[in-house]
């Protein structure tokens, strides 16, 4: 478990898989996550199983409200490259009561931490939605930098939109408390 000051990371766990199944079926929150078609019970168990549980290239945390002990989104390392010490970092905060109050932003740097201390990774990065100004400044606040802007990256709803490449590196971690 990783604690900040209003955010604890803690393991996924099966409990959470309908709530989190919900946030991915909300057509806002899939829009900015690239998904299309809803998520059927079958293909989120599955999905749970082969890339949260049993995949050795990624680390998933539940992101919970630390004052009210409620699940309010995830977390995750993904594509860890341990031969050049990167990976893709990527979150979803579901919970929209928590949208804009901070919850995103300390989650993503409690867990660029965790990449730099923990697992020994030089570099995270994320792309991030050109039109998700909100999820841009989260990763801001958490210390990343604007790498590039991928113009005509994504194909969405009939039109090609830009995407924006940040990363952070281990030099420049931000001082957190964690236990």
């Amino acid at each position: 478990m990783i604690e900040g000051e209003r955010v604890r990371l803690r393991a996924i766990e099966r409990a959470d898989l309908p709530r989190w199944r919900e946030w991915i079926n909300d057509p806002e929150i899939a829009a900015f996550v690239d998904r299309i078609l809803p998520v059927t019970q079958p293909e989120h168990e599955s999905f749970f199983g082969t890339a949260v549980m049993n995949n050795p290239s990624a680390v998933w945390f539940a992101i919970e409200d630390k004052a009210k002990g409620e699940y309010v989104g995830n977390v995750w390392l993904w594509n860890i490259d341990t031969r050049n010490r990167r990976a893709e970092v990527r979150i979803i905060v579901g919970e929209r009561r928590c949208w804009g109050g901070g919850y995103g932003s300390e989650a993503l740097a409690l867990l660029a931490r965790y990449a730099f201390d923990k697992a020994c990774l030089h570099k995270v990065y994320a792309f991030v939605m050109a039109r998700n100004p909100r999820a841009r400044a989260a990763f801001h606040k958490a210390g990343f930098l604007d790498e590039a802007r991928l113009v005509g990256e994504a194909f969405w709803d009939g039109t090609f939109h830009d995407v924006w490449r940040l990363y952070r590196l281990q030099e420049a971690a931000v001082e957190l408390p964690m236990s």
